[in-house]
């Protein structure tokens, strides 16, 4: 019984076997999902942290220099925004493990609210790079938007039809 409510409430495994396979799968892209924002998030933080003139002259390859065409070279910038990536790296890979329906939620807002303004930067300044330069960065920097965003309306749309997709902190 659930305190104050005079209701059981079934636990994980009761959940998950009500679900199914079907369910169990999607759960499984779901979490890849926000793994794959993790692991992405986690490598440009901790380039940019370990070696922000490194980052600056060879991101995202060397020789693309997407960060460079953009001059000037600012250390603190660079090391600030290593450091915003490697924490939302860990708070994305805490989602993906502990997939908790207001930490995940919370996460994903968070990081749209970093990566839509970064995706609207980069579209209006790409007249100095190189077509492939310009399509790999309008593809990667919209992939980091509609990952988060179809993740998000996975969820409400789960949680409206089926009931719960992603669980309640209080769940085990």
């Amino acid at each position: 019984m659930s305190a104050g409510r005079g209701t059981a409430r079934p636990g994980r495994a009761a959940e998950s076997a009500a679900r199914g396979p079907g369910s169990r799968r999607a759960a499984a892209w779901f979490r890849a999902g926000l793994a794959y924002l993790a692991v992405a998030e986690l490598a440009v933080g901790a380039w940019a942290l370990a070696s922000p003139s490194g980052f600056y002259e060879d991101f995202p390859l060397p020789g693309r220099r997407w960060v460079a065409t953009l001059p000037p070279y600012n250390e603190h910038l660079l090391l600030d925004f290593g450091g915003l990536n490697l924490g939302f790296g860990m708070m994305l890979a805490v989602a993906a493990v502990t997939p908790e329906r207001l930490l995940v939620r919370t996460v994903l807002a968070g990081y749209l609210a970093y990566a839509v303004p970064h995706l609207a930067f980069h579209l209006g300044h790409l007249r100095h790079f190189a077509m492939v330069d310009v399509v790999g960065q309008v593809v990667t920097l919209s992939i980091a938007v509609v990952v988060p965003l179809a993740l998000l309306s996975w969820d409400l749309a789960k949680n409206r039809k089926t009931g719960l997709f992603l669980r309640h902190g209080s769940e085990g």
